[in-house]
This record gives structure tokens, sequence and C-alpha cells, in this order.
């Protein structure tokens, strides 16, 4: 009978940063480096911060989506990587989903960084919806609707007017107080914002200049383009986008003294294009 004896040497790869984290997969320490390299990057995978990317959310493998174990983070970390890097079997590099994952690993420490749950509407297509993530300083016309604009209005897309029975009641000189629980449907039409309350019926109009978290006197000037958005349980209004170079003026933005200690945003909202 013949002994053999062999050694083996097993080459552990350990993060820096996170140290419970470590692997012995080549291909895996590649991950590890990276993040290493952005710490802010290690946050976002382990924590529930980003809506979009951290623990939980569904751009993520199933099993890999809420599991705490490194095998887990390390997934979730190479799958946001591979979203930031260019290559032939990613998205294109003006895409939605380039552009979400960047903005999530730019500005995840900026002051208060969140995320929502964003529904969009055409004719085209039924319905498209994803998590996004947000800052108060970024979420303005623009800083999002640019995107959205150069994207929908290829000239592919043919959008539909909103039926007469959709369409707001005429402005009246007052803007109606907010609840809590009453649902908001903001339409901007041509000659102006229009906020419809559905338990009062009252209305008042919004000028077009007006951005996120904003209200000011009622206006007529004409706008370039629209959106219809339904706002549900938020605590003031909100206007989405517009605004820039939409706009033929941009006149003094006033918010309302009752909507000052108001909650930003509400955590579900839809818009649909409506040129013209």
């Amino acid at each position: 009978m013949k002994i053999h004896e062999q050694t083996v040497v097993r080459r552990t790869f350990q993060s820096e940063v996170q140290a419970d984290v470590s692997t012995n997969d080549p291909d895996l320490a590649e991950v590890i480096a990276w993040a290493d390299q952005h710490p802010a990057a290690w946050e976002i995978v382990t924590r529930k911060r980003s809506k979009a990317f951290g623990v939980g959310s569904c751009v993520y493998i199933g099993w890999a989506q809420r599991s705490m174990a490194p095998e887990a983070i390390l997934q979730r970390l190479r799958t946001f990587m591979e979203l930031l890097a260019d290559g032939p079997n990613g998205h294109p590099r003006n895409s939605i989903f380039r552009w979400r994952a960047r903005f999530t690993f730019e500005h995840y420490r900026d002051k208060g960084f969140t995320g929502a749950f964003f529904q969009q509407h055409d004719e085209r297509y039924p319905r498209s919806c994803m998590m996004m993530d947000y800052t108060p300083a970024t979420i303005s016309d623009r800083s999002l609707l640019p995107w959205m604009d150069l994207y929908y209005r290829r000239p592919h897309h043919r959008w539909r007017r909103p039926s007469a029975s959709s369409r707001p009641p005429p402005p009246s000189s007052t803007v109606p107080k907010t609840t809590s629980k009453n649902k908001k449907e903001i339409i901007m039409e041509k000659s102006g914002y229009y906020v419809s309350d559905s338990k009062t019926g009252g209305s008042g109009a919004i000028p077009h200049s007006a951005s996120a978290r904003s209200i000011a006197e009622p206006t007529q000037k004409t706008i370039s383009v629209g959106y219809r958005i339904v706002v549900e349980h938020v605590q003031e209004y909100i206007v989405f986008g517009m605004g820039g170079e939409h706009s033929q003026e941009n006149p003094r933005v006033v918010s309302p003294p009752a909507m000052k200690t108001a909650s930003p945003w509400s955590s579900r909202r839809q818009w649909q294009h409506d040129p013209q």
C-alpha cells in the first residue's frame, strides 16, 4: 500500500470594508475589490435606504433579495456593478436602468436620499413601473424629466389627449386645502395645471412653472407638453416636473403656509404624457 500526502492551498478573498464578506471564487474577487474602492456600494446592497437597489429590491435574483449571507450580498453587489459598467451585455448608456443605477451610486449619501414606486402610463405600453431613488434636491423637472422627454417624445409614439370626461373643471380663484386621505388629480393642461379634489370637487389652477412641492398663483400661460398625475394619500399638492425649458416664464413660486410641515412625496404616483 502506498500513502500519498497532498497539501491543498485554499485562497480566500475577504473585503477590507465588509469584514464578514469573503469568497473563494476568483470571479467574485473583482467585485469585492471594486466595492472596497467604493464603500457606498456596500451600504447600498446591505441596507434598505435605497428602494431601487437595497435589501429586498426585486432587481436582484430571488434567493439574493433579502438574505444577508455573504453569497447573497456578493450577488447583489455584482448585479449592481454590472448595471453601472459598460459592456455588450449591459443596458444602453442612456437607458433608464443605467440612469437609475448611476443616480443611486452617485447620490446615495446625499441629504434626504430615499426612493419610491413610480408608475408611468402611455398608449403604447399599458403600464410601466419601477422603484426609483431620488433626493429632494434632484426630483425637480430639471433632473428627472429630461430623460423622459428624450425617450417618450420619439416619432414612433403617438399620444392621446385625455377625454373630455377625464379633464378637470374650470379653475377657480382659490386652491382647496389638502388632507392626508384625499385623492388628488393634478392635471397639467394647455391653460395651466388644475388640481381636482375627489371628495369636495374643488379645483384650482397651478402655474406651469411650478416644480415639485410648490404652488403659486393661478395662471393661463400656454405650455408645450403636459402630464396627468394621480397622487394618493398626500398632505400637500405635488406638481411633478415641467417648468425649465418648457415654460414661457418663471414667476416666483409661493408655498401655502398650511403645507410647510407636509410630507414630501406619496409612496404611489402615476403620470401620463399629454402633448399640446
